[in-house]
This record gives C-alpha cells, sequence and structure tokens, in this order.
C-alpha cells in the first residue's frame, strides 16, 4: 500500500535511479580492480550515451502496456484478453502480435496498478524534472538532498504532490525535462 497518489508512487525511485549514473556518485566507488584507476571519461561518456539507444522503443512498449492496461479495465466483462492483445498492439506498437501468445499472463501490474500502469511514465516525466535540480546543484549537495528529504519525500501522501514538487523545484513542474530525456538529451 502506498501513501502517495499512483501517478506520484514511482517517482522517486525511478529519479534515484540516476545516481549509478552520475560522475560524483560514479567517483566514490567505481575503479578499476586493479589499479583504482576512476572510469576513464572516454569510457563514461560512452556509458552515457549508450543509455540512449533503445529508449523510443522501450517508450512505446510501456505505452502499450499502459494502454492495454486501459482497455483490460475499461471493457464490459466477459472480453477476450488475447483478442485485446492483439488489437492494440496492432495500434500501438511496431512489431506484430505473435499468435499463441499470451503476454497478460505475465503483466504483473495488471493487479495492483488497477488501471493505473501509465503512471509509471509520468512519473518518470516528474522524477526528470525534480533531476534538473539535482543536475544544477549536485547529486551529492548537501542542502538540495535535505530539502528532497524535507519537502518531498518526509510529506508523503499528506500533501498534494504537484504542490511539494513545485516548492523543491522553486518553479511549476514541467515536461521539458522528460522530453529531453527521450530524446537522449539527458
Amino acid at each position: 500500500m502506498t501513501n502517495t497518489v499512483r501517478d506520484f508512487v514511482e517517482a522517486p525511485s525511478q529519479m534515484f535511479e540516476e545516481w549509478a549514473w552520475s560522475r560524483d556518485v560514479l567517483d566514490l566507488f567505481a575503479r578499476h580492480h586493479k589499479t583504482g584507476a576512476k572510469i576513464p571519461e572516454g569510457l563514461f561518456k560512452g556509458m552515457q550515451a549508450s543509455r540512449a539507444f533503445g529508449r523510443g522503443l522501450a517508450t512505446e512498449r510501456q505505452l502499450f502496456l499502459a494502454i492495454l492496461d486501459q482497455e483490460y479495465h475499461s471493457r464490459a466483462p466477459g472480453f477476450d484478453t488475447t483478442t485485446v492483445i492483439a488489437e492494440v498492439q496492432g495500434k500501438t506498437d511496431p512489431f506484430a502480435y505473435v499468435p499463441g501468445t499470451h503476454l497478460q499472463s505475465s503483466f504483473g501490474h495488471l493487479i495492483g496498478y488497477d488501471a493505473g500502469y501509465y503512471s509509471y511514465q509520468w512519473a518518470l516525466s516528474i522524477a526528470q524534472d525534480v533531476l534538473t535540480r539535482f543536475k544544477k546543484e549536485g547529486f551529492l549537495n548537501e542542502k538540495t538532498a535535505a530539502d528532497w528529504r524535507n519537502e518531498v519525500l518526509a510529506k508523503g501522501g499528506g500533501t498534494d504532490e504537484q504542490a511539494i514538487v513545485a516548492k523543491f523545484l522553486g518553479r511549476p513542474a514541467n515536461d521539458e525535462a522528460y522530453i529531453g530525456f527521450l530524446k537522449g538529451k539527458n
């Protein structure tokens, strides 16, 4: 059970995933096993560039799953779930449905998220926006981290999530960072 709106629940974890890609953080522990040397700059830049590879396709997949989730939860009972997958995939995915497969049997978030799977991309947009402050002030900046903890995480579901994110950012949230992320620019 979460104590925040579904649209926000994944934002903190998606934001924290970025620490593993921060040069400042990697330099604390990522070293050559023999020499102790930090990751060479060329390799680090290559790692960063490779992250964007396939991001559009991965996002398209997430949108397909979100639409499928909505279809399953908005149709009257009694429909054939495999037929719905084929329909949705035919409209949203560049890859054709493969007959005889049953994706729905392994789509764990159909239950629990209850037509809320879209929230993964929504939360990613929030997370990318929140990261703009950390990228500007530093991933290891103690004041920024304390503000995140005190102004956002400590509030839980007790305060409107849009309001606390806006307070943390010092401006209303927007999707510019998310669009940049999708384009491989951050």
